[in-house]
């Protein structure tokens, strides 16, 4: 459980390191190699530094600057998004093209294991995106499984925190960030389903709601940029940890409700909602890929059901379920 004085109304916490002791000091401050993220190691030809990198090693993941595809083929899907800003993802000749409306475009090369990004400055908004989308496709491309998730690193393993958008995922896991967990990912998170489930940590960086930003303070966390609707910052170096893959202790899927409170669910009543959270390749092949991989952790991982008023008075008892069923 959470000692009644870890969390407070605004959510000040003293400094302190994850329970799970991976998150010894982690810079992400060279430029050119050095950082990891979703277990790549990064090698940048680009002039400026990531800030959101980790220590570690990985898979090799080359990042270079270019120009848009002169033909970016058949386009396979497009997302829409909040302000109504569209994202098309376009497959052609071994390789996908992203268009984002307010990004511009990236080129995915899998069997080059390579992402050619807008020539623009490189700002911490655009390597966001560079972390997200197309580096999940790499991974979807090799029969990689990706989740619209949060993640937590609680005394040495991973929980998942998903759920319907506006369900208050990157807000609890801010919170527990804040009270000393290492966040793993606040928005999209690879997971590796096997003996042992894997997750990767993701990009060190959480994006909080303006109005969430007022009153949640995550120590040594950076504010590096901002939009319309979020405030982002980059976690302090010594929170970061490796991006080196962590057991997952398990998932819970948030729901609204009276009171904070646990519900365990059969592998049958969980397979629909992580389909939902998850991302996929829309192809007969990418979309099989990925629901046989659901079915496989909904058998072999434990999955609750979390109702929670989505309120910040809730959070404190709401951290303490969450710690108190992956335990020591």
């Amino acid at each position: 459980m959470i000692p009644p004085d870890r969390v407070s109304r605004e959510l000040h916490i003293s400094d302190r390191t994850s329970d799970g002791g991976a998150s010894a000091a982690g810079s992400g401050s060279d430029p050119t190699g050095g950082g990891s993220v979703h277990g790549f190691s990064v090698r940048s030809e680009l002039p400026s530094p990531f800030v959101y990198l980790r220590d570690g090693n990985g898979e090799p993941l080359r990042i270079r600057g270019g120009p848009p595809p002169s033909e970016p083929g058949r386009l396979l899907t497009t997302l829409t998004h909040l302000r109504g800003s569209k994202t098309r993802v376009y497959e052609g000749d071994g390789r996908y093209a992203v268009h984002f409306e307010r990004g511009g475009w990236f080129t995915i090369e899998p069997d080059r294991s390579t992402i050619t990004i807008p020539l623009d400055p490189l700002q911490p908004r655009l390597e966001g995106l560079v972390w997200g989308l197309p580096t999940a496709l790499l991974v979807l491309s090799a029969g990689g499984l990706f989740f619209h998730a949060a993640g937590v690193e609680i005394n040495g393993r991973a929980v998942i925190l998903t759920g319907p958008t506006h369900h208050g995922k990157t807000t609890l896991a801010g919170a527990l960030a804040a009270a000393g967990y290492r966040l793993l990912a606040e928005d999209l998170l690879r997971v590796r389903v096997g003996s042992p489930t894997l997750v990767y940590p993701g990009p060190a960086m959480i994006r909080l709601r303006r109005d969430v930003a007022e009153w949640l303070s995550i120590p040594g966390a950076t504010r590096v940029d901002e939009d319309l609707e979020k405030i982002h910052y980059a976690l302090a170096p010594h929170h970061r940890g490796t991006a080196d893959p962590i057991p997952l202790a398990g998932v819970f899927l948030l729901h609204p409700g009276a009171t904070p409170a646990l519900e365990p669910l059969p592998a049958t009543a969980t397979i629909q909602h992580l389909w939902v959270g998850s991302l996929n390749i829309p192809t007969t092949t990418g979309r099989a890929r990925c629901f046989h991989q659901i079915v496989d952790l909904a058998e072999s991982t434990p999955v609750w059901k979390l109702s929670r008023p989505v309120t910040p008075e809730a959070l404190e008892d709401t951290m303490s379920l969450i710690v108190s069923v992956v335990g020591p």
